[in-house]
């Protein structure tokens, strides 16, 4: 109990509204949940009542940060690679490691923004804002502990990147990726085709489609919209060139899961 108060007191001192959870597990011990999270460490404590509990923090506008939870088991990590590789790096934030092996990456609310509970928002990837909460470090679960891999006290809460608000927003998005499509839907000619092709099958792979596959439609892509087409020869070999760079970086994500 002491160990945890140390924490709640820090959380406290951020503004942060806590409420208590069962230990070993995420179901409030007060009535009405999130609804009852408070500032007020006296209030607090009384909700508590002197019984082992885990941390809630109720998420949103009432503490000022939203969370992005990412799902190892369900692909979270490999998704949240992609959308980076496809729109940009996420900024340094405060994040946390789940008793699953998962992770919670924080960040600020921004005025005006209005963001609810979104469940999948990609495969094995939900977001925790208005009406939501998480379990904080060091809370235990039945997997083990929550622990802070970049902790509040030593890290700045980031504002997300604009893609990122407009995809938990259900926005449009606007990839870095529309001006390769619209080079590619014109066709390619000589000077642009190996770099297209290029383009292409690293796109194709980075979304995670099969060699084969990638290998057949940037095969045919080749014979019909390159002008004149590169010889089979060519294109193999920039294919090749690509496909083992995507492998690796694929490997590389998989160790770090």
């Amino acid at each position: 109990m002491k160990s945890l108060e140390k924490y709640e007191i820090a959380y406290f001192n951020l503004g942060w509204r806590l409420f208590p959870v069962k230990r070993g597990n995420k179901h409030p011990i007060t009535k009405n949940g999130y609804k009852d999270a408070t500032n007020d460490p006296t209030q607090y404590q009384k909700e508590c009542d002197g019984k082992m509990h885990n941390i809630g923090l109720a998420t949103g506008k009432q503490s000022g940060v939203w969370v992005l939870d990412v799902d190892i088991a369900h692909g979270g990590e490999e998704s949240l690679n992609r959308l980076q590789k496809q729109f940009g790096k996420i900024p340094n934030t405060v994040k946390s490691k789940t008793q699953s092996g998962g992770s919670h990456l924080y960040f600020q609310c921004q005025e005006n923004m209005k963001l609810t509970n979104r469940v999948n928002v990609r495969p094995g990837i939900d977001i925790r804002a208005d009406g939501g909460y998480v379990v904080l470090p060091p809370s235990k679960g039945p997997k083990g502990f929550y622990e802070w891999l970049y902790p509040p006290v030593r890290t700045e809460i980031a504002a997300a990147p604009t893609w990122l608000v407009q995809m938990v927003t259900k926005q449009s998005v606007k990839s870095n990726n529309d001006g390769l499509m619209s080079t590619l839907a014109d066709g390619l000619t000589e000077g642009s085709r190996n770099m297209g092709i290029a383009q292409l099958a690293g796109l194709l792979l980075s979304h995670g489609l099969n060699i084969t596959m990638a290998w057949m439609l940037t095969s045919s892509y080749n014979k019909n919209y390159c002008i004149p087409p590169l010889d089979d020869q060519e294109i193999l070999k920039i294919f090749q060139s690509i496909a083992n760079r995507e492998l690796i970086q694929r490997h590389r994500w998989r160790q770090a899961e």
